[in-house]
């Protein structure tokens, strides 16, 4: 696998919830997908003067930047999208690729979320920008999981 650059990276939400309608997300940037799991000490004799952790449970988000532009039909689709799953509290299906979906090598995280922040910023010298964060739907009928190459 060779070096990918964060325009090389796809973002894609399921049109059609449960169906395989992925779109891409094209006018984003700065996407994070922080995942880390919680620490647990479970250290004891046998560990040799050193610390002995467990992984607790795993937290996941998707944090990016949304440029509006009502010009263009996409932005306003994905807009639309999100605005409603977080006024709704509805779960939107999201995929935080590093590649074109289909295309050999590429992997990344697929989950259902909720979208648990949509602040919008409107300075006065930059475009507007809206900075969505996103996190594991506890309602989804499905864990997140790491689909691609090594799945």
């Amino acid at each position: 696998m060779s070096i990918r650059l964060g325009f090389q990276c796809k973002l894609y939400r399921n049109s059609a919830p449960g169906g395989d309608a992925w779109t891409e997300m094209k006018n984003i940037s700065d996407v994070e997908c922080p995942i880390e799991g919680e620490e647990i000490d479970a250290t004891v004799r046998d560990c040799g003067g050193f610390k002995g952790y467990l992984l607790g449970l795993i937290d996941a988000g998707i944090e990016f930047d949304l440029k509006y532009d009502a010009e263009k039909a996409a932005c306003v689709s994905d807009f639309e999208a999100l605005i409603k799953a977080f006024f709704q509290r509805a779960d939107i299906e999201i995929r935080v690729l590093d590649g074109t979906y289909g295309e050999e090598g590429v992997e990344g995280l697929q989950m259902t979320c909720k979208v648990t922040k949509f602040p919008v910023s409107q300075p006065m010298a930059k475009d507007c920008n809206i900075r969505v964060a996103m996190k594991p739907s506890a309602d989804a009928a499905s864990s997140p999981v790491w689909i691609g190459a090594t799945t």
